[in-house]
């Protein structure tokens, strides 16, 4: 029975260490891979940081990663501001937002909460946060809806 166990440990941890190599697909309009990102690359971009609140936590913490928009630059996505952002989640939940929001606020995959990178039971490694602290309009169930967490792959569609 030991034995049987330490091989089932061995075994589940397989996937983590192989997920941890490339975390986030950007997308392309016809839902290929452009660009793929490992934690380190999302760290290499510029970084922002913020503090703020949002119902799936208590209180306040500080988040930090490149915002969504420099990502998509970096992928050479191009962003005609009435578009919208396919966000797709480690589970598969989906939802389109508008392109918008990218651009009027500093919506950002956050990689690190409290400084620490964020596990899959922490909502990580990737959850998409906008500065609703900084935003009273932003304090909506549309908006809650958005926050994302273990993305997997964002997409500009038309």
């Amino acid at each position: 029975m030991r034995h049987f166990f330490r091989a089932a440990v061995f075994t589940l941890a397989m996937p983590v260490a192989a997920f941890a190599q490339d975390i986030l697909s950007v997308m392309g309009p016809d839902g290929t891979a452009v660009k793929t990102y490992s934690l380190e690359q999302l760290d290499a971009l510029e970084q922002t940081t913020y503090v703020t609140k949002n119902p799936f936590i208590d209180g306040t913490s500080e988040f930090s990663g490149p915002l969504a928009r420099v990502v998509f630059a970096d992928a050479g996505q191009d962003m005609p501001k009435d578009a919208q952002v396919r966000v797709s989640a480690i589970n598969d939940y989906k939802i389109d937002m508008p392109l918008s929001d990218i651009l009027d606020y500093d919506v950002m995959l956050a990689t690190r909460r409290d400084g620490q990178p964020m596990s899959l039971r922490e909502k990580g490694p990737i959850w998409i946060m906008y500065p609703i602290s900084d935003h009273l309009e932003l304090e909506d169930e549309a908006i809650n809806s958005r926050l994302v967490w273990q993305t997997k792959s964002i997409q500009v569609v038309e």
